[in-house]
């Protein structure tokens, strides 16, 4: 079956969508490729560090005790990275360790530190990869997926994943997925990021029925290693 594959560069990366076009209008699959990278953008724009309209940037510059209006995107980043902290026993912390923050009954964003910094870098992406999905489901596809730089999140198909050996070069075959989602992070030499304290693994593929978690998670290994975050993946 013939599948449309558009890309364009986000969350600093490209971000892929492909949908298959079967009885689906060229159209129609255009509009709902273009709607979907819509929606990543728009995730792109409010939780970036380096934007300084994003509610990222404006909760940086908040004074301490301020609620902050936020997106809806950026407070279902916020809502999983609670929830993730607390079943995490804190390894997963969008502050790393800078200070405290919290949503209030009305869903702003609460400063309750002056030095708290926030990078939503460990799990925006895969939110991201989640939302473009939930478009694409909205238009009653039988099938796609989204891939972003290591975030790949599938629906409806058999799709193969190769990790790439970022040290030796090449890739290998991991596993194959289908209607779920697959995060890789690299933490060792010449990695765009790192983790403080990172201990154990370096490099890190979780998968997970959404892309945010298994985003998330492959932070947690790093730190930990497989045993001790076994509570957490299960």
């Amino acid at each position: 079956m013939t599948t449309l594959r558009r890309a364009q560069p986000w969350l600093g990366t490209l971000v892929e969508i492909g949908v298959p076009l079967g009885a689906l209008s060229m159209a129609c699959a255009n509009q709902a490729v273009a709607d979907a990278f819509a929606v990543v953008g728009q995730v792109h724009r409010v939780m970036s560090r380096f934007d300084p309209d994003s509610d990222v940037s404006r909760f940086h510059l908040a004074e301490v005790g301020q609620a902050v209006r936020i997106n809806r995107h950026t407070r279902e980043v916020l809502e999983m990275a609670l929830l993730l902290h607390h079943q995490t026993g804190g390894l997963f912390d969008v502050a790393l360790g800078s200070g405290l923050w919290d949503l209030n009954a009305d869903g702003d964003w609460l400063k309750l530190d002056a030095q708290v910094q926030v990078d939503l870098g460990g799990i925006a992406k895969g939110y991201a990869v989640d939302a473009a999905m939930g478009v694409l489901l909205s238009r009653e596809l039988n099938a796609a997926r989204v891939h972003a730089g290591g975030d790949v999140r599938v629906m409806g198909s058999r799709v193969p994943i190769d990790l790439r050996d970022e040290v030796q070069g090449g890739v290998q075959r991991w596993a194959e997925i289908e209607d779920g989602a697959v995060a890789t992070s690299y933490f060792g030499p010449g990695a765009r990021s790192a983790l403080h304290g990172s201990r154990c693994a370096r490099h890190v593929t979780v998968a997970a029925p959404r892309c945010a978690v298994a985003d998330a998670l492959t932070k947690v290994v790093a730190q930990v290693g497989l045993e001790t975050s076994a509570p957490c993946l299960q």
